[in-house]
């Protein structure tokens, strides 16, 4: 079994950060055949501002030992990135692959250090604090798209 989970709330710039803890993530595991992987879209800051990148990728190491990480559009800051959680290892060169497949794959690979990150728990959940500039981003572009008059200041 595969899981996708698409996480985020359009009106308040954020994922609801409750489904990427610990806990959260140990029931999802529990879904999941021996094989099974869990695909997470996770949108953040590429450069610089990788703290809730660097948690995300750390609190998924509590629950699954391999993990890698993709970027939607490299040489973009603001971005989804998508993280593949699992059991097995994963081989992006699989000769299953196409070759063009395998160098897609291979450009938009993106190497998180989870180390700098801290582990999301029930009980500890800083992440919407970690995505403030993500959701002050979001907000600039709803004024933008709809004016300012829209919005109780």
């Amino acid at each position: 079994m595969k899981l996708l989970c698409r996480l985020f709330k359009p009106t308040r710039g954020s994922e609801p950060s409750h489904l990427l803890t610990v806990e959260t993530l140990k029931q999802l595991q529990g879904l999941l055949t021996e094989q099974g992987i869990l695909a997470v879209n996770f949108v953040a800051f590429a450069n610089g501002k990788q703290s809730a990148l660097n948690t995300v990728s750390k609190t998924l190491a509590q629950v699954f030992s391999q993990q890698i990480s993709f970027i939607s559009e490299p040489n973009k800051d603001f971005n989804d990135f998508i993280f593949l959680a699992s059991a097995q290892s994963f081989d992006i060169h699989n000769e299953r692959l196409k070759v063009e497949q395998q160098a897609w794959l291979q450009n938009r690979l993106f190497p998180i250090d989870g180390k700098n990150g801290v582990i999301l728990t029930d009980n500890f959940n800083p992440l919407e604090h970690l995505q403030t500039a993500k959701a002050e981003k979001y907000r600039h572009f709803l004024m933008d798209m709809f004016g300012e008059e829209l919005f109780v200041r």
